[in-house]
């Protein structure tokens, strides 16, 4: 689905409430309670359901006046899956006591679905609040001033926002307990799926897992040619280099690229003296699991430049 395109299906209103079942039978909080909305972002485009409010049967009995052809998937027979039992074996007997019970279903689905739009709201006001030091961290100590439910809440919308997988209440209760309650120089990180929570400096990150780095390599760069660093998902450009033109001039545009081993030093024009690239990272709130992940530009064995992301 590309750009300003649209993905529709045909789920109806039957498909809605087993939906909720079987987020209710999950342990399932408001978000899977609301089940499925009619129109969501979908890769880059949307998806719609237009047919949410309407029944299973009165779908069938569209077709047949219609004359329209209808295929049945054999599977939807195979009661293994947790839906097929839901649709074959208990609903049935739901709708014998509550012959509206699809009906009544879908309608809870609808008022959970408010709910969390409502509840979405209050976060989206909350969260520009509880910025920590580094713009898309929040900050623990404002964490800590809020009810309980609020701050599980505010994390699970946080880790949302930054499109990751939500947290099974497994892992928000170690965030909770293990992360924000650390010690400022421990280094905690809880981590599922596609994320790890980590704590910098009473600040709270979300990231991608890290991926493997050699901090010993020494890459040799012509700046004419944008450099590509596989391992850090980066790619290194000349405009990047601004204030060293000079000096790559001079060297014909061969540099190397290095990572951080511990000591270096680099001279500051701005502020006319030389600093350590520890007092730097350190200055600018860059959390440790970071620091050797940053490019630096040495030109005849000396530091000249450090590549930080814009």
């Amino acid at each position: 689905i590309q750009q300003d395109e649209m993905l529709v299906t045909a789920h109806h209103q039957d498909d809605q409430a087993e939906t909720l079942l079987v987020q209710l039978f999950r342990g399932a909080g408001i978000n899977g309670l609301a089940a499925m909305p009619v129109i969501s972002d979908f890769a880059s485009g949307q998806h719609m359901r237009p047919l949410l409010d309407q029944s299973r049967e009165s779908l069938e009995q569209y077709a047949q006046q219609h004359k329209l052809d209808t295929i049945e998937d054999p599977s939807n027979q195979d009661q293994c899956f947790d839906r097929n039992f839901l649709r074959h074996a208990i609903i049935p007997r739901l709708k014998n006591r509550w012959k509206s019970i699809n009906q009544l279903l879908a309608r809870a689905a609808h008022h959970q679905a408010e709910a969390k739009n409502l509840l979405t709201e209050y976060l989206r006001q909350d969260l520009p609040v509880l910025v920590g030091k580094r713009s898309g961290t929040l900050s623990i100590k404002k964490l800590k001033q809020l009810s309980l439910a609020r701050r599980k809440a505010i994390i699970r919308y946080f880790i949302d926002q930054k499109g990751f997988l939500a947290p099974s209440e497994k892992k928000l209760h170690h965030i909770l307990s293990d992360v924000l309650n650390a010690g400022q120089s421990a280094m905690p990180c809880v981590h599922w799926q596609g994320v790890e929570v980590r704590r910098h400096q009473g600040d709270l990150y979300a990231i991608a897992p890290l991926t493997p780095h050699n901090t010993q390599q020494i890459i040799h760069w012509d700046t004419n040619q944008p450099l590509q660093l596989h391992c850090l998902n980066r790619i290194l450009k000349s405009d990047q280099l601004e204030g060293i033109d000079a000096l790559l001039v001079k060297h014909n545009h061969k540099v190397e690229v290095r990572f951080r081993q511990g000591g270096e030093k680099i001279y500051q024009a701005q502020r006319k003296h030389t600093q350590s690239l520890k007092k730097i990272f350190q200055e600018m709130h860059i959390p440790t699991w970071e620091r050797d992940r940053i490019p630096l530009i040495y030109i005849d064995n000396k530091l000249v430049f450090i590549v930080f992301k814009n």
